[in-house]
């Protein structure tokens, strides 16, 4: 393994490379998102009407329901706070966006460095950069860029050995969005193998209790209830995987398909959707416990490689497969190495651009004809392609096998902060 001389992140030889993907990005989501800034709606008016109506006083989850965990809500109060108006809000929101995106890019590069050395940097920022340009517009319009900071930050610290801080970050994570918890079930038995043992669980149960209450708090039981619901009850989302099959299989035997608004998406009704929905969540469990036993057979490597897998194994396994989800694989898919890491790199690109391209679609060919479900199909294709590459493909770094050396989570850290 090598090392960066100097040892700190101002390093030019890391500065440069950063701050020019960064200025690139930025000027990616500039041009993708100015022309809708005062037309057409998306996720920030929700989040501006949400905020707003804390601000003039009325409770969170008691007077009004929020279908997201409650640490979305500072990330929508933040901007309503700092701007005013609707445009100014969304500018701000996505100011706040870009500012989770800059850290992990910055973590990401430091990562990168510090196991491969500078010119692996590069790489990592250009491969980041290029999926990055198909999904800038939802880097600024969502809140999964706070997402995905937290997660890759969970698991490089679990990954160095900082089990406490990895618990923290995946606790906050999910209380955030729901996919950092799947990061935990690859590091849980590592965490508990080490003394002491369970620590960063310990910390992750705390965190969740305590994000649990205070959402108890603010809502009261039936706010949390409304909340939860809200997710629970959603149905097959229509570019799931269960939905594409349902779809297809209702196309074969002539069957009825219904394609209904349900929870601000589009989502598949059939004749089998009732006995689909009950076996979801224990698929997509299943899933990502496949991915952690891989994990633990393979020895316990590449752990940062294998919570990405877990990630992907969350979505696609998932009732809902919304495109900003592929948000959180980015500095995942753009830290790996080796056959896997251009395969993996390759089959997101062409994912991502799948994604976008089926919906697109819809205003050319009816939602349950054959050629959007067998185009909808071949998107999932490639993501489960993808997952089989991730978790059975071959290890980033061979000559590693018998001894690998992790950088310490502190050393990665200190190495972001400037004296």
């Amino acid at each position: 393994m090598q090392s960066t001389s100097g040892g700190k992140f101002r390093n030019a030889a890391l500065v440069r490379p950063v701050l020019i993907a960064l200025a690139v990005q930025c000027l990616l989501t500039t041009a993708t998102i100015a022309a809708k800034l005062r037309s057409g709606r998306d996720d920030t008016d929700l989040y501006l009407q949400y905020a707003t109506r804390t601000l003039n006083g009325e409770i969170p989850y008691r007077d009004f329901r929020i279908e997201y965990p409650p640490m979305a809500l500072p990330l929508f109060l933040v901007p309503a706070l700092i701007a005013r108006g609707e445009v100014g809000f969304k500018i701000g929101f996505g100011v706040e966006m870009l500012a989770f995106h800059a850290a992990t890019v910055a973590l990401m590069a430091v990562w990168v460095d510090t196991r491969s050395g500078p010119e692996r940097v590069r790489w990592a920022l250009v491969r980041y950069t290029i999926v990055y340009a198909l999904l800038s517009r939802l880097i600024v319009t969502r809140y999964d860029a706070a997402t995905m900071f937290l997660a890759f930050s969970s698991a490089i610290a679990w990954e160095s050995g900082r089990r406490g801080i990895g618990g923290l970050l995946a606790g906050l994570g999910t209380l955030l969005k729901i996919s950092p918890a799947a990061i935990v079930m690859v590091e849980a038995p590592g965490d508990l193998s080490r003394s002491p043992r369970g620590r960063g669980l310990v910390v992750l149960a705390s965190t969740l209790v305590a994000g649990l209450l205070l959402w108890l708090a603010i809502g009261g039981p039936k706010g949390l209830a409304g909340s939860l619901s809200y997710q629970i009850g959603r149905g097959l989302e229509y570019g799931s995987v269960y939905s594409g099959l349902q779809m297809l299989a209702a196309k074969a035997t002539g069957e009825r398909i219904e394609i209904v608004r349900d929870r601000a998406a589009w989502a598949s009704v059939t004749p089998w959707t009732p006995r689909l929905l009950p076996l979801v969540l224990p698929i997509q469990a299943a899933a990502v416990l496949w991915v952690a036993i891989v994990h633990a057979r393979r020895g316990a490597r590449e752990g940062v490689r294998y919570s990405g897998a877990a990630i992907l194994a969350f979505i696609v396994a998932g009732k809902v497969f919304s495109p900003q989800f592929l948000i959180w694989l980015l500095p995942f898919i753009a830290t790996m190495e080796g056959p896997a890491a251009r395969r993996s790199f390759l089959l997101l690109t062409a994912g991502t651009a799948a994604t976008l391209i089926v919906p697109a679609m819809a205003g050319t060919f009816p939602r349950e004809s054959l050629v959007l479900i067998l185009a909808g199909l071949f998107k999932n294709a490639i993501f489960l392609v993808m997952l089989g590459v991730l978790v059975l493909g071959p290890p980033e770094r061979p000559s590693d096998q018998g001894q690998r050396i992790q950088p310490s989570a502190s050393a990665v850290i200190a190495r972001t902060i400037p004296e």
